[in-house]
């Protein structure tokens, strides 16, 4: 590759600065379901996951807290969840009305959409909420 072209590409990605662009690749994201114990409700689904995703943000900042917790919708989220290009560990989980089963997002991007470990984060999550849970 010609050398001109070389440095005018990586001109090119040091004018973006470390701004993660939405465009340059996809946020490392997993998601998975969590069946719940009998009788387990939005309410108590939503404080062991904040509970959940509390301890892990003071053993990890890269885990954003939840700043939505709407019981009646069934969503509980963590802040900046749906922008692509934000640092962090960020979860979303819907419970719809009547179910027994709960759907959880996570994604985990780092600078340049680097994978955090969503994977594993994801295990350690269902893992602490299920504890949590009683299950």
């Amino acid at each position: 590759m010609p050398r001109v072209l070389i440095a005018a590409m990586l001109a090119l990605s040091m004018i973006g600065g470390c701004k993660m662009s939405e465009s340059m690749a996809p946020v490392p994201a997993k998601t998975d379901t969590l069946p719940l114990p009998s009788g387990v409700d939005a309410s108590r689904l939503f404080d062991c996951a904040q509970t959940s995703i509390d301890a892990f943000g003071k053993a990890n900042s890269d885990w954003l807290p939840v700043a939505r917790k709407d019981i009646a919708a069934g969503v509980l989220e963590s802040r900046d969840f749906a922008p692509a290009n934000i640092s962090g560990f960020r979860v979303r989980i819907v419970l719809p009305a009547g179910s027994n089963t709960a759907t959880i997002e996570l994604k985990g991007a780092g600078p340049y959409f680097m994978d955090l470990g969503v994977e594993q984060a994801m295990r350690d999550l269902k893992s602490s909420i299920g504890r949590c849970l009683g299950g």
